[in-house]
């Protein structure tokens, strides 16, 4: 009987406890969670802070190489449009005027020296080679026009004058016309030479050769006389 009375009076004291315990369980449970949510919260908040951030510094990026693309074209339009705009005015309107350019083919530049090269070496085969089927020469006081094998006879009754003959080259450039149906070679060089007397002279050559079809179809020679006494 005393110890029904002592378990009785006890149990209750024990179911408290328990009832206690599991008061701080619960409690100690719900701060981890609430710590787990906010945790992830803040992992979340961070996250999309740094996404949004890197979106517009790209959509800044593209804007800003965007600007820069703009700007190198309207840049380039400009500087094409100060190139064909020319509002000087000249003493002299020349007629039919050619839009010349400098020829970057080096071709019809070979073409034209090898001729000359031909003639200073008193070489008509190797000349046959450059010339056309007809060719005009301009030479001072003398002009031809025919065909090449009459060309070839007048330029070897030519060379016969000569012993030897030396050419220097000074200087020497090629030019086109926008379209390319008109392309010239100018020569600037100075010709030593001694004829079959043993006489031996000098002067100075400036030559126009027009090229077409590979060939030279007129030749221009211009002679820097020299002073007289």
């Amino acid at each position: 009987m005393g110890g029904e009375l002592f378990c009785a009076k006890t149990k209750p004291d024990e179911k408290k406890k328990n009832i206690n315990g599991n008061n701080d369980f619960m409690i100690v449970d719900m701060q981890m969670k609430l710590c787990k949510l906010f945790y992830y919260q803040l992992i979340n908040y961070i996250y999309f802070t740094i996404h949004l951030k890197l979106i517009k510094m790209k959509k800044l990026s593209i804007l800003f190489f965007s600007v820069l693309l703009f700007a190198a074209c309207k840049n380039k339009e400009t500087a094409s449009t100060d190139v064909k705009a020319d509002s000087t005015v000249y003493p002299y309107t020349i007629k039919d005027a050619e839009d010349w350019e400098m020829n970057t083919d080096s071709k019809n530049m070979l073409i034209a020296m090898s001729a000359v090269k031909a003639f200073e070496n008193r070489d008509t085969a190797a000349l046959k080679a450059f010339i056309g089927d007809s060719i005009n020469l301009k030479v001072d006081g003398y002009e031809f026009k025919g065909l090449k094998a009459d060309f070839l006879k007048s330029v070897q009754e030519e060379m016969n004058r000569y012993k030897s003959i030396t050419i220097s080259m000074e200087d020497a450039e090629s030019v086109t016309n926008k379209d390319k149906s008109k392309q010239w070679v100018s020569l600037w060089y100075k010709q030593n030479w001694e004829d079959k007397d043993g006489k031996k002279d000098s002067i100075s050559f400036f030559n126009d050769l027009q090229i077409k079809d590979g060939k030279v179809v007129v030749w221009s020679e211009y002679i820097q006389h020299a002073m007289q006494k």
